[in-house]
């Protein structure tokens, strides 16, 4: 009986497309979907051969044309949200069965790859050229409570529970060479998560495998191009467990992560267009790594090391002055410039004798017995929750940001600055010195009260734990 509502389905779906879009002599739109074709992408003819060279005779080669026939038609009737639509599920189906070993023995992930590229590119999904190409659909009204959506390669993806939307939803994944709007350093490779929903009802997860990442990789966090589609900045996301991800392979064991392939090809193509649509599939990953995090809207995604500024950075300006003579308020947030009576110099800033502590040798010179004055502004992005300077001193320091005290006074220091070092905290709100989204002013002062000076200091971007 269910084989036999499958190919009834099968029937009238394939019956309705071609009533729907049967071109007549007077249809102003009447060309024929035969030589349907969009420019920069492959043709539907050599998307055919495609499918034919993945899928073996039988139900699953029956299901992926009729299927693609269907787009086919969509897209000559401007149809192009009914096209997607589609478009995903074939990938969904495709995916699934090459992870199923149900796909020709010659087909291999780059074949599918290709096909998902393609199909992809002809529906308006990505632009073309577009590689690492994959598709998902998410339905509120589906069975499965999540929909994972991940990259051929398993280098990046997206999981979105079924109560983050209010209508089904395509969801694209692809690799882009562009690059994140920032200064700290970055860790590609970069994708492109897209969704034709503008912002989802709850943040949902989004994992990344950064090329060469430090050791440990967690110090790593996801962030994004902001405001889509003409960002200017980014937005460092809430780190999150990339685990349901299955990401980042060191070896792989290919198998299904949200379907049972029991059912027969007719039988889920039935499916597709009942009530609860086909979830997403990705691979289990033994041994993997990556990054994760958590978003309401897409964009471009890449890996960054929050770290600002690290220890033995250039990029500071700098003053001496008398232990004796006052400091201006203005100074803690004064452009840093030359003409403002500021020079240039790299940290560490120091005296020659500092060797005995096991302390680097200083790259900027600070006479004993002086106080130094060290600014720089830091664009702080969004998303960050807290931002911390880690200082090494001798003596004394006062650390401000954007002109509030964020040390609580002026912290006297004995001993060499290795041994006492030094954490301040700056928080975003009203009343607290913090602006994420803007250029940040950091200001430190540091006395020096005689046998050797040392004056170093490291800024780092938290965000939200999970």
């Amino acid at each position: 009986m269910r084989r036999l509502l499958a190919l009834v389905a099968l029937s009238m779906f394939v019956t309705t497309a071609c009533t729907d879009s049967a071109p007549t002599p007077t249809d102003p739109g009447g060309m024929s979907a035969s030589i349907v074709t969009v420019p920069g992408c492959p043709t539907p003819t050599e998307i055919r051969q495609q499918i034919t060279g993945l899928f073996p005779l039988g139900q699953g080669l029956i299901l992926a044309q009729a299927t693609f026939d269907a787009i086919v038609i969509k897209v000559a009737l401007s149809k192009t949200a009914e096209a997607q639509k589609l478009a995903a599920k074939l990938i969904q189906f495709t995916n699934n069965q090459f992870s199923a070993g149900k796909l020709r023995p010659t087909a291999t992930a780059a074949k599918v790859a290709t096909l998902n590229s393609a199909l992809a590119c002809f529906v308006g999904l990505t632009p073309a050229n577009a590689t690492d190409v994959t598709v998902g659909i998410v339905d509120p009204n589906q069975t499965a409570p999540t929909t994972t959506v991940v990259a051929p390669s398993l280098q990046a993806g997206i999981q979105i529970k079924k109560t983050d939307v209010n209508e089904p939803t395509v969801v694209t994944v692809f690799f882009v060479a562009e690059t994140l709007l920032t200064d700290l350093r970055k860790y590609p490779k970069n994708y492109q998560f897209s969704s034709s929903a503008a912002e989802f009802n709850t943040p949902v997860l989004v994992g990344l495998c950064p090329d060469a990442p430090p050791d440990p990789i967690s110090k790593l966090r996801v962030a994004h191009n902001v405001p889509d589609p003409n960002p200017t900045g980014i937005e460092i996301l809430p780190s999150a467990d990339p685990g349901p991800l299955g990401l980042c392979p060191s070896a792989s064991l290919m198998k299904s992560w949200s379907r049972d392939f029991a059912l027969s090809g007719l039988e889920r193509f039935a499916e597709w267009f009942a009530p609860a649509p086909l979830s997403a599939t990705a691979a289990a990953v033994v041994g993997g790594t990556g990054i994760g995090g958590t978003t309401k809207k897409l964009s471009v995604f890449g890996a960054v090391d929050p770290t600002a500024v690290e220890f033995q950075s250039d990029g500071w300006f700098f003053k001496q002055i008398s232990n004796l003579d006052p400091v201006p308020g203005e100074w803690t947030t004064i452009a840093p410039t030359v003409e403002n009576g500021w020079t240039p110099g790299a940290a560490p800033f120091g005296s020659a004798d500092v060797s005995e502590c096991g302390l680097p040798t200083p790259a900027t010179a600070w006479s004993v017995g002086t106080t130094i004055l060290l600014r720089r502004d830091v664009f702080v992005p969004l998303g960050t929750s807290s931002m911390t300077i880690d200082v090494l001193i001798d003596n004394d320091v006062h650390a401000f940001v954007n002109g509030w005290d964020i040390s609580g006074g002026n912290l006297i220091n004995e001993g060499c600055a290795n041994q006492h070092p030094l954490t301040f905290t700056a928080y975003p709100g009203v009343e607290s010195p913090l602006r994420p989204g803007e250029v940040n002013k950091i200001f430190i002062r540091g006395t020096d009260r005689g046998v050797q000076s040392y004056l170093d200091a490291k800024i780092t971007f938290q965000t939200p734990s999970p």
